[in-house]
C-alpha cells in the first residue's frame, strides 16, 4: 500500500475509531467521516513511484464531511508535514476536464468473446488469453473519446500465466488486473509466487 488514509467516524457510543484505507477510498465511501489523514503523497502507477495527482487528492479528501451528518465540514491533513505543500496545492487546483476515458473489458466480456471464438473454429493457440485480449482489442469499436486501457500490461501478465493449466481463462483474466509493476523483477516474482499458491488451491477464490 503506497499511502493510507485515516478516517474517523462516530460509533454508537460517540467514540472515534480509525479506519485505514487506500486509493479506493476516493471511489465513493459513504460514511460519516470527520478527517482524512494522508500517510504519504506517493504511490505507484504500475511503473514507477509518483505523487498522487490533484484529482485523486481532491476526490479522497472529499470523503471527509457530509451534509446532514455529524460532520458536515470535513478536515484533511498529512502525517508528514513535508506533504502539506502538495496537499494545499492540490486542494487549490481546478480539475482539468477529461478529454478521454479508458475502458477495460470485464471477465464476462472475455469469457463470452472466447466462447464465440471457439464457435468460429479458433485454434487452441489462438484461444490463449494474451491472443484473446489482443483480438478483443483489435475488434473493439469505441465511439466518442474512449479507448481500451491497460492493453499492454494485461497482455504481458497473461503471457506469464499461459503455461499454468489449472486456472480457468476467467481466473487468469481477473489476475491480469493485479497491480503488478510489469518491468520490476521483484514485483513479478512476488506475483508469480502468489499465482502458484492460488492455482494450487491454497488461497480462497470466494
Amino acid at each position: 500500500m503506497c499511502y493510507i488514509n485515516l478516517l474517523l467516524w462516530p460509533s454508537y457510543a460517540n467514540i472515534l475509531f480509525p479506519l485505514f484505507s487506500h486509493l479506493l477510498t476516493g471511489m465513493g465511501l459513504n460514511l460519516s467521516i470527520k478527517k482524512i489523514i494522508f500517510n504519504s503523497m506517493i504511490k505507484t502507477n504500475g511503473e514507477r513511484l509518483v505523487k498522487v495527482d490533484h484529482s485523486s487528492v481532491k476526490q479522497i479528501a472529499g470523503r471527509a464531511g457530509r451534509r446532514n451528518s455529524a460532520y458536515p465540514n470535513g478536515e484533511v491533513t498529512c502525517r508528514d508535514p513535508d506533504d502539506m505543500t502538495w496537499l494545499k496545492e492540490a486542494m487549490a487546483t481546478d480539475i482539468t476536464p477529461l478529454k478521454q476515458a479508458g475502458l477495460i473489458p470485464t471477465k464476462s466480456h472475455i469469457e463470452s468473446f472466447t466462447k464465440h471464438m471457439e464457435l468460429y473454429g479458433a485454434s487452441e493457440k489462438d484461444l490463449q488469453l494474451h491472443r484473446i485480449l489482443r483480438k478483443f482489442s483489435d475488434m473493439s469499436q469505441l465511439k466518442g473519446d474512449f479507448f481500451i486501457c491497460k492493453k499492454q500490461g494485461m497482455e504481458l501478465i497473461s503471457m506469464w500465466l499461459k503455461d499454468i493449466d489449472n486456472l480457468s481463462p476467467g481466473d487468469k483474466f481477473s489476475l491480469c488486473m493485479s497491480p503488478v509493476m510489469e518491468n520490476c523483477p521483484k514485483s513479478k516474482a512476488v506475483f508469480m509466487r502468489y499465482i502458484e499458491t492460488f492455482s494450487n488451491g491454497k488461497v480462497s477464490r470466494s
